[in-house]
């Protein structure tokens, strides 16, 4: 199915303002990521200050002011975290809407365990490739997650690809079209995870452009260009759409080791890492080869695969015959008692349920029936009965406050990767537990988006049983000087928000690359290599050095047993949680994209891990907590530097 739009342009005749709305990369949704909308407006009267609304699931609503110039046509890219796949669009000035809303609806989602794949350009006819294999285990994967976008559509945040995993590009000559923020946004989604693709186009070169500092940066170039006609070997497996003759088909020059596919002594195509992503380059288009991919002889299957769509485990450190867990998986998704603040504490316990069942049964069984012996009415036994309950009730409340107190707890583990070339991406998980229900107000600095998750469905399903689906109200406001956002939250309850940022790095000689707010000063800080594991305590960002000689390297499966294991369901210290992220970064016990480096350290680079603050992520509340733990993991890719091993 299509991505839909349910939209209409109509005239606001009382601001003078005509707009539309359509969904960003094809309406490619995942749930607890951000995604966006287009919003094109144009005014024909005076000067106005507007405001884009948009409401999804009529509990969250996420608002953003903007200026609307006299006679200017603009376009907005508003990013929300969406938990419904229709979302409700309006545009209000002075408070009023202008015009009847839109509904805007996100059919595009990504499911558990698959990749969401972007296509701007010419089609390469990827669903044919993935759909003509049953036994792949990315069989059907273009039904659900293979959406396309256009040029002019490309989000000038990097939040526009978070749910992005892969993206591939052709048609490189309109990249002169994006805007400096498109193209900062683009390679900052590389730079911090994502993998792209180019295909070249007839032409067989690479026009200047953010594509081809991208390809630079990866040291992928093209040098020259060949006919289609001057392949033999090409000749006989493929039949080009146009002229053999006037089909030209670039050399490329690859890192040693990044090429995939090579003809008659000439590179076709390459893959080599960018930061934490990958970016790749081949010369031939599928498209302008006749037939689909298994009538022209060869399969496109191995360029995706080894873009992301297909991907060999990692091994770990030290270990090259032990590989890692095959399963991947967020932070909140399987290790949700991580952000749990304070031990677990529920109003009616399992154990204090059996403990009054006893007692009933001992007790209040008996004397109820003696009531009812003696001439005691049934109205009265009832009476008695809920009372004994409401006692109960009590005494749970004031069990919980005793092991919680009457206090809010507070709890933030957050994820920083830095690319060796200063790009980064920061997430901040923020849960806390309140004793009352009510209203909170939060205030975050600029460019930091923030929105809630829905804890019962990330692993925090604890109250399900007992309360079932809460509602949850959500308002968030995106000013360019702060964030501000107001959530109601319910007693009893763990509430977790994600805020995230991402740093595009000046690039300019003496300025600082790491991202403001994060403090350079690391603590428990390791040394991961292919070699092995090395610990050095304390270092300094700004001031990376080699690993000093003579320091202990450990392989994965020995620095493993001396971290604390994690266990679900129970309440975890400091450094605790500590231990589980460096476990994490290693794929125990399972596979987190945020956290794990393995796949960096597999590609010959080094990756530097440890602990930090970083206060840009955190945002201020109106209730004051009294008990706050804060984890904040920093991973950052390094040159490589041989250490020796040590027993």
């Amino acid at each position: 199915m299509l991505v839909g739009l349910l939209a209409w342009v109509i005239p606001a005749s009382s601001a003078g303002l005509e707009w539309s709305v359509a969904p960003g990369l094809g309406g490619l949704r995942e749930r607890g990521k951000w995604c966006y909308l287009v919003v094109q407006v144009e005014s024909s009267e005076e000067a106005c200050q507007a405001e884009i609304v948009v409401r999804n699931s009529t509990r969250l609503v996420y608002r953003h002011p903007i200026e609307v110039p006299r006679g200017s046509e603009q376009r907005h890219f508003v990013y929300f975290m969406p938990e419904s796949p229709e979302c409700e669009v309006s545009l209000e000035v002075g408070g009023q809407p202008a015009g009847p809303p839109r509904v805007a609806t996100l059919q595009r989602a990504r499911w558990w365990g698959f990749v969401g794949l972007v296509e701007v350009g010419t089609p390469t006819r990827v669903d044919l490739a993935l759909e003509g294999d049953s036994a792949s285990p990315i069989a059907g994967l273009a039904e659900r997650v293979y959406v396309r976008s256009d040029w002019k559509d490309l989000p000038a945040d990097p939040a526009g690809y978070d749910a992005v995993q892969v993206m591939f590009l052709s048609n490189v000559d309109r990249s002169v079209d994006v805007s400096f923020g498109q193209a900062a946004a683009l390679r900052a989604w590389v730079e911090t995870g994502g993998c792209l693709m180019v295909f070249l186009g007839r032409e067989g070169f690479v026009a200047e452009g953010p594509i081809r500092d991208l390809l630079d940066a990866a040291h992928l170039t093209v040098s020259g260009s060949m006919t289609f006609g001057g392949f033999t070997a090409l000749r006989g497996g493929f039949s080009p759409v146009e002229s053999g003759e006037t089909l030209r088909i670039a050399r490329i020059r690859a890192p040693e080791g990044s090429a995939l596919w090579q003809n008659e002594g000439v590179t076709l195509s390459a893959v080599a890492p960018l930061g934490w992503g990958r970016i790749g380059i081949c010369a031939l288009h599928p498209g302008q080869l006749g037939g689909t991919p298994e009538e022209t002889g060869w399969s496109w299957k191995p360029i995706f695969r080894l873009v992301g769509l297909h991907r060999a485990e990692a091994t770990r450190p030290g270990e090259p015959e032990h590989s890692r867990p095959a399963s991947r998986s967020s932070l909140p998704d399987h290790f949700g008692s991580l952000l749990i603040p304070g031990e677990v504490a529920l109003p009616l316990s399992m154990g204090w349920i059996i403990i009054y069942l006893a007692a009933y049964l001992a007790v209040l069984g008996p004397f109820q029936a003696w009531l009812i012996r003696h001439g005691k009415s049934f109205a009265f036994c009832a009476a008695v009965f809920l009372a004994s309950v409401f006692f109960f009730v009590a005494l749970a409340g004031v069990i919980v406050s005793w092991k919680k107190g009457d206090e809010v707890w507070l709890r933030e583990v957050g994820l920083v990767s830095l690319s060796e070339k200063g790009a980064a991406r920061g997430i901040l998980y923020t849960s806390f537990f309140v004793p009352r229900s009510g209203r909170v107000q939060l205030r975050f600095g600029p460019e930091v988006l923030v929105g809630p998750m829905d804890s019962l469905d990330w692993g925090l399903g604890w109250t399900r049983g007992i309360f079932g689906e809460q509602p949850r109200e959500w308002i968030g406001r995106y000013l360019p000087e702060e964030t501000l956002a107001e959530i109601r939250v319910q007693q009893w309850n763990g509430h977790v928000l994600a805020s995230r940022f991402w740093h595009v790095p000046p690039r300019l000689a003496g300025v600082s690359p790491l991202p403001e707010g994060l403090l350079p000063k690391l603590r428990r800080t390791h040394w991961i290599t292919s070699n092995g594991i090395c610990e050095l305590g304390e270092a300094d960002l700004e001031t990376i050095s080699p690993a000093p000689a003579g320091k202990k390297v450990l392989p994965a499966e020995t620095f493993l047993k001396g971290l604390r294991p994690y266990r679900s369901g129970e309440d975890h210290s400091e450094r605790e949680i500590e231990d589980v992220l460096l476990g994490l970064c290693l794929g125990e016990p399972r596979h987190v994209p945020d956290v794990d480096v393995l796949d960096v350290v597999a590609s010959g680079r080094s990756v530097l891990v440890g602990f930090t603050e970083c206060p840009r992520l955190h945002g201020e509340l109106s209730i004051t907590p009294s008990h706050v733990l804060r984890v904040c993991l920093v991973r950052r890719i390094v040159e490589t530097r041989s250490v020796e091993r040590g027993r």
